[in-house]
């Protein structure tokens, strides 16, 4: 069964936008406009009313997509069944610098519960694990709270602190304050913001709760660079080019001689660590147990985390 067709106008119908929608599926908005309308001359309806740069759906076309969305699960389905007739298999979207702690423990932990099933993780940036979530390309997948895909059920599975990172041998260490809540010290958010910083790129997760934080105080940075690369954010901090954040489940891996590690405020400053299910995956109970598997791996990685966090002087 070829469904092209189907996810092409309703990946259309999701944004409202033939460029948008060229986008998520790789291909030229050109194309995807031609072959929409080839489409509509094929049925003798209009699927979309055109506004401007704007694409409705008609009446007609919402009845389309009602449907074409039924069969396009109906597909993975039939997939699952001729791909692996001993289980159901399963796909997994995980951040790739989170799965560097995670991913084999969650491979384990599933195998043990599901022997007859196969679980595919798919190590994405934050922008493809919306994209395979909205493409139902994947079933499920872990990522931090500013990730919005309308459609998808969302579960918070911890609280996960944003972490300042500080070269050892600048003055603003002799800031940090003992936290009343947290085993470990902190810095103000309003100090770390007077120093030069090492940001991640604005695709970025942890970009996008930054800015956020910025924008509702206020606060306009002067002085700053951006990397891509977390390790290379890590670097440039340990070569005292400036000051950072991270996430508390990065720790681990991320850690670097010669920087210290705080939390920030008190209480601390911390984002959602949710899990994505796609609602018409056939097995309900095997995401429930992945849900669980996935939030006892990070749990894990968050007590390494703390043990990485500057602690005050007895």
């Amino acid at each position: 069964m070829a469904v092209k067709e189907q996810l092409y106008i309703c990946t259309t119908a999701q944004y409202h936008s033939i460029t948008r929608a060229a986008e998520v599926l790789y291909i030229s908005p050109s194309a995807l406009s031609a072959y929409i309308r080839s489409i509509e001359k094929q049925y003798g309806v209009r699927l979309f009313e055109r506004r401007g740069h704007q694409m409705i759906p008609t009446e007609e076309g919402r009845e389309y997509i009602q449907r074409a969305e039924k069969i396009i699960d109906l597909q993975k389905e039939i997939n699952q069944v001729l791909n692996q007739k001993e289980g159901i298999p399963v796909t997994l979207s995980l951040q790739t610098r989170r799965a560097v702690d995670i991913m084999s423990a969650i491979l384990k932990g599933f195998a043990r519960q599901y022997p007859g099933s196969h679980l595919e993780i798919r190590e994405e940036g934050f922008s493809e694990i919306r994209q395979s979530l909205e493409l139902r390309q994947s079933d499920a997948a872990l990522c931090n709270g500013s990730l919005e895909c309308p459609g998808i059920s969302r579960q918070t599975l911890l609280e996960e602190p944003i972490i300042a990172c500080v070269p050892a041998g600048f003055a603003l260490n002799r800031k940090a304050f003992r936290s009343e809540k947290q085993k470990g010290l902190c810095l103000h958010f309003e100090d770390l913001v007077q120093e030069i910083l090492i940001l991640p790129k604005k695709d970025e997760s942890l970009r996008h709760v930054i800015d956020a934080r910025l924008e509702a105080e206020g606060i306009r940075i002067a002085r700053y660079q951006e990397a891509q690369n977390f390790l290379t954010i890590q670097s440039m901090i340990q070569a005292q080019l400036g000051c950072g954040f991270s996430r508390l489940g990065y720790l681990s891996h991320l850690h670097r001689p010669g920087v210290l590690y705080y939390y920030v405020d008190d209480p601390c400053w911390s984002d959602t660590l949710d899990f994505f299910s796609r609602p018409s995956f056939p097995d309900e109970k095997m995401l429930e147990r992945l849900r669980m598997i996935t939030l006892q791996a990070c749990r894990r990685t968050f007590v390494r985390g703390q043990a990485l966090i500057c602690q005050p002087q007895e």
